[in-house]
């Protein structure tokens, strides 16, 4: 599975910023699929986020899919710096090799 191309897509959703009440609606970053959107909320342990991808996609298909989660709140030079990542299933370069990722077959 390429990193880049064709029908490939990588989402970036950042944590709600601290001090946000209720859901709020998130930018996503990355190259997501036509009408992608994310919310999110904070809860006492930490924060929820949900992804909605459009059912456009076909029944059936199979997608690559791994999660990370980076612990950067803090900031360097005016970015955020990325202290930790913990990552479900693929390795410390899945932006740019998505070999490791689990495999996700889509249902009706």
């Amino acid at each position: 599975m390429p990193a880049l191309g064709e029908g490939v897509y990588q989402l970036f959703c950042p944590a709600p910023q601290p001090g946000t009440r209720g859901v709020a609606a998130m930018s996503l970053g990355g190259r997501g699929p036509p009408g992608a959107k994310a919310v999110a909320r904070v809860t006492e342990k930490g924060y929820c986020v949900e992804i909605v991808v459009s059912t456009a996609l076909a029944a059936g298909r199979k997608l690559g899919f791994d999660i990370a989660v980076d612990d950067a709140d803090e900031v360097k030079d005016g970015q955020p710096a990325r202290k930790a990542q913990v990552v479900y299933h693929g390795t410390a370069n899945d932006f740019q090799d998505p070999s490791a990722y689990a495999v996700v077959v889509l249902g009706k």
